[in-house]
């Protein structure tokens, strides 16, 4: 019971977790239309879901065994891997993107790296100020 209970996310990974939410949600708004579309909700619904995801995730990376590095390491794994499957949601909803542009499997990789990239750092340096 007390293994279960040292898993679950304290104050601090919620409070470390909302002010991430809080932050996507913000420079998403910064770069949206004014007033931002309807669409906005599903950035802002995905922003609430990566904050929980992060607050249930922190009190695992601490657990990791070893040292600080193998810690970020399994962060930035996760990360990526949140990264590449939220620009695959992205790419599944209708109305993503310019209907005139034709896309090429470099176009598609390149957003896939650069998702993956970028979600292996936010993780990574979540979990060092975890």
């Amino acid at each position: 019971m007390t293994e279960r209970r040292a898993c679950r996310p304290q104050r601090r990974d919620w409070a470390i977790a909302i002010l991430t939410g809080v932050a996507i949600v913000v420079l998403a708004l910064l770069g949206a239309d004014k007033p931002p579309p309807i669409g906005f909700l599903a950035v802002v619904a995905a922003a609430v879901g990566l904050s929980v995801a992060i607050a249930m995730s922190l009190p695992r990376w601490r657990q990791v065994s070893g040292s600080r590095w193998r810690r970020t390491g399994r962060a930035a794994s996760e990360g990526a891997a949140t990264g590449v499957a939220l620009w695959l949601i992205a790419l599944l909803l209708p109305f993503s993107g310019e209907p005139t542009i034709s896309k090429t499997v470099i176009d598609y990789l390149i957003g896939a790296a650069v998702a993956a990239s970028l979600g292996a750092l936010g993780a990574a340096l979540l979990a060092r100020i975890a």
